[in-house]
Parts: C-alpha cells; structure tokens; sequence
C-alpha cells in the first residue's frame, strides 16, 4: 500500500527551484524598499550619527 500519490513524489523531488517574477512585481518590491530608505523616521540619536556619517 502506498502512503502518497505519484504527483506528491514527482513535487516533493522536482528540481525546479527557480523563482520567476514579472517586471511589474520586481519593480514594485524594489521602488517600495528604495522609498523606506527615504521615509524613515529618525529618532535624534540616528540624525546625528547620519550627520557624522555625511561629514
């Protein structure tokens, strides 16, 4: 008696790991990440090391 069906088997030992993605979705994930660079609010303490950072 077995325990899985043959398209289990065939999943769980497919070697297809790549990951596709459109354009639109990559682009969204990136301009969003690049956005929270930007709109982070910075506590006193972050500004000053920023600062020290920069000059």
């Amino acid at each position: 008696m077995r325990l899985r069906k043959d398209s289990y088997l065939k999943a769980i030992h497919c070697d297809n790991n790549h990951l596709k993605a459109g354009m639109q979705n990559m682009l969204t994930v990136f301009l969003t990440n690049a956005a929270n660079v930007f709109l982070l609010d910075l506590s006193q303490d972050s500004s000053n090391m920023l600062e020290e950072q920069v000059f």
